[in-house]
């Protein structure tokens, strides 16, 4: 071993010695330094996660929003001109933005409130899997490795207590290969009377003008 290794090692060695030092690193590494993620949670925010890795159809994304207790839509999920949106509770919504918070990635964030746009075809493949979050104290963005994802995003599960948000997540998870022990694929699949355009973010994402007439429906139901 050389002179320069050699010192490198003891240096190493020296730091993990000293009393709390070692944690004081890996906080520092993995320290938040934005102001999106640790914003109160409003009506209007949401988290958004995307990816699209080339295939026959494209996953809809995935998105979280919040709703108060007795809302019909806690514990429900229904295609949006966003996406697939899952409802939680505010709590959980809280959480998973703390969850966010304390992950090691890092965040492109302005202060500019913006709602999410409106889901389109992807015009590139990437490996990135894209979570875009908006609140309102602005918005916050970020990628990941679509091979890094189970890992970095693990934490999210202890977020999630509304049934089908979790589930709807380890699904989303799932389809990016991460193994879940015990995940029921057929839980919420194919609900009986349910219209084909709300079965599930597993089936090719229906047409805007589909989801139009399905966004008249619910608004006309609701």
């Amino acid at each position: 071993m050389g002179l320069r290794n050699k010192t490198i090692l003891r240096a190493v060695i020296f730091t993990l010695m000293i009393p709390g030092s070692a944690s004081v690193l890996l906080s520092q590494q993995k320290q938040y330094k934005g102001f999106i993620l640790n914003s109160p949670v409003g009506d209007d925010t949401a988290i958004r996660l995307s990816y699209y890795g080339g295939g026959d159809f494209i996953q809809a994304p995935l998105i979280f929003r919040p709703a108060q207790p007795g809302n019909t839509r806690l514990n429900t999920a229904l295609a949006t001109m966003e996406g697939w949106t899952t409802y939680v509770s505010f709590d959980e919504m809280a959480q998973l933005m703390q969850a966010l918070a304390r992950s090691n990635l890092a965040w492109k964030e302005s202060k500019k409130v913006k709602s999410l746009e409106h889901f389109k075809e992807p015009d590139e493949i990437s490996d990135k899997v894209r979570i875009e979050v908006v609140s309102p104290m602005g918005t916050a963005r970020t990628k990941i490795s679509s091979t890094k994802i189970c890992e970095d995003l693990k934490p999210l599960n202890s977020a999630l207590k509304t049934e089908r948000g979790l589930w709807e997540f380890q699904s989303f998870l799932v389809f990016l290969d991460c193994k879940i022990p015990g995940f029921d694929f057929l839980k919420y699949r194919h609900t009986g009377g349910r219209d084909p355009i709300s079965s599930n973010r597993w089936n090719a994402f229906p047409s805007q003008d589909s989801l139009m007439a399905w966004n008249g429906r619910l608004n006309t139901e609701m």
